[in-house]
């Protein structure tokens, strides 16, 4: 079947190739499924990792989120309520933009 010969006995058996084509086939998948996993989730990390986070104000123009303290400053120029909520928009460097939340 693979090499051309008259012997039998040189031959691969139908079964072990099946078997390895299935093999290939169901780990081809589960990385696939893997990939699409990994693909779909929402970053965790990073600017994009900050974006639609709750932050509490703090005073000075601040917002403690994460354990940290940012810069804030809102989309309309609105002031910020110390003690109150806003969510994180953006970020712009080290700022976080910031909008109330409907």
């Amino acid at each position: 079947m693979l090499v051309d010969t008259v012997d039998p006995s040189l031959r691969v058996s139908f079964s072990v190739l099946i078997t390895l084509a299935l093999l290939v086939t169901v780990c081809a998948a589960l990385a696939a499924w893997l990939v699409i996993r990994a693909h779909r989730r929402q970053p965790f990390i990073g600017d994009e990792g900050m974006i639609g986070k709750d932050a509490e104000v703090r005073n000075g123009g601040f917002v403690y989120v994460d354990g940290a303290l940012w810069k804030a400053k809102t989309t309309d120029g609105g002031e910020l309520i110390v003690g109150g909520v806003v969510k994180i928009v953006s970020v712009d460097k080290l700022t976080l933009i910031v909008k109330k939340p409907e």
